[in-house]
């Protein structure tokens, strides 16, 4: 080989080298372990809040999920009751029907609404399906999918984006895109395989799906990498960085062992952002906690998850955030019984709110409910700095 050849390969091998470099750099790093935790007040954060009371035409469960499209309020609960609200809490239907039949589900893994036609998709997990349904809850048709255990999914503007659980560790494709109307348009092969010995372990929470913007990202258990999608391509978006206690598939083929050390491990319970933050739930130390980074400062602090945002604002509960409406707005709850018993408690009565008139009211709305009344939401719109 001449010295022209090795130099050229050499300068080939250097300019790969501090491309990876660069990509690493530019992948924004946050340490997840040893963060400061605060006690940190609502109005640090937000402008303003706003309560809607679901109405109990139809008695939720412990809610799982909630999505705002079109004015509308579209709620899941844990006995997979899949309702419509209007934008002042008042239901208006049941989307589709519980049920074995030919038309109907028997679970809601997931939905998902289209905001430009009002359809509702559903995802049933056992049936290996999606249904999809109109705006007032008829039924459409329904949609076979390619592969067992279908669990989340989200819009992109090819379609919808699947994710098919991994917990035995055996499945060639993960993830799936497909078209509106079921046809496969790209399939991902699952490059996180694993050997179980005798039982397995199932995780509600083995990816989490999202939508920032327009952008899909998900987050694996197996993984401190977030990904996002775009233009059926898979790409890095951020690293949640766990260090040695991430968690690992061998914990998987060991049911016993994780049952004893489980809490030796970061177990992820929820991940979403909004414009200048991203929210990281997990169990950890047999805690739950709430990590927030500001992408504006590259500055990160956890809550504790059972206190979650001190109420400075009109004195109410505290927020524990769960999801985020049009990017800058966090999306929690409170129970009807645990409202009306805060407003007549002493922390409630002796505190001294930043808006008082917001506390009068949500005395009065307190007032108005029954105990055994639905869930009230609680909006919390963040600053845009």
């Amino acid at each position: 080989m001449n010295k022209i050849s090795l130099y050229f390969i050499l300068y080939l091998i250097s300019q790969i080298l501090f491309s990876c470099h660069d990509r690493v750099k530019t992948c924004t790093n946050i340490g997840v372990l040893d963060q400061e935790r605060k006690r940190v007040n609502l109005s640090a954060l937000a402008d303003s809040i706003e309560y809607i009371p679901l109405s109990s035409d139809s008695i939720l469960d412990i809610i799982l999920k909630i999505e705002f499209s079109n004015s509308y309020i579209y709620v899941k609960d844990k006995k997979s009751l899949f309702a419509k609200f209007n934008g002042n809490g008042d239901f208006i239907t049941e989307i589709g029907k519980r049920g074995n039949g030919p038309q109907e589900y028997n679970y809601v893994n997931d939905f998902v609404v289209d905001n430009e036609t009002g359809k509702c998709y559903v995802l049933n997990y056992n049936h290996q399906k999606i249904y999809a349904f109109k705006s007032n809850g008829d039924f459409i048709e329904t949609m076979d999918l390619a592969f067992e255990y279908p669990t989340r999914f989200c819009q992109i503007a090819e379609g919808l984006f699947i994710y098919y659980n991994n917990s035995r560790g055996k499945k060639d494709i993960c993830f799936e895109i497909i078209d509106i109307e079921g046809n496969a348009l790209k399939q991902f092969n699952n490059d996180n395989k694993f050997d179980i010995e005798g039982s397995f372990l199932t995780f509600k929470d083995d990816c989490i799906l999202y939508k920032d913007g327009e952008k899909v990202c998900y987050k694996e258990i197996h993984s401190d990498t977030v990904f996002y999608v775009e233009n059926q391509e898979v790409k890095i978006k951020y690293v949640l960085n766990s260090e040695d206690k991430s968690f690992v598939n061998s914990l998987r083929s060991n049911p016993i062992f994780f049952m004893n050390h489980s809490h030796e491990f970061i177990m992820q319970t929820n991940l979403f952002e909004t414009k200048n933050y991203i929210f990281y739930e997990y169990w950890y130390q047999n805690e739950n906690r709430i990590l927030i980074y500001c992408k504006q400062k590259n500055y990160s602090f956890e809550i504790d998850a059972k206190i979650g945002f001190i109420n400075d604002m009109d004195g109410g509960p505290n927020l524990y955030p769960k999801f985020v409406k049009s990017g800058n707005t966090l999306i929690g709850w409170v129970d009807a019984y645990k409202l009306k018993a805060h407003v007549v408690s002493d922390i409630f009565k002796n505190s001294t709110p930043l808006y008082p008139e917001k506390k009068k009211q949500l005395e009065q709305l307190a007032n108005s409910l029954n105990e055994n009344d639905n869930p009230v939401l609680m909006l919390v719109k963040l600053k845009d700095d």
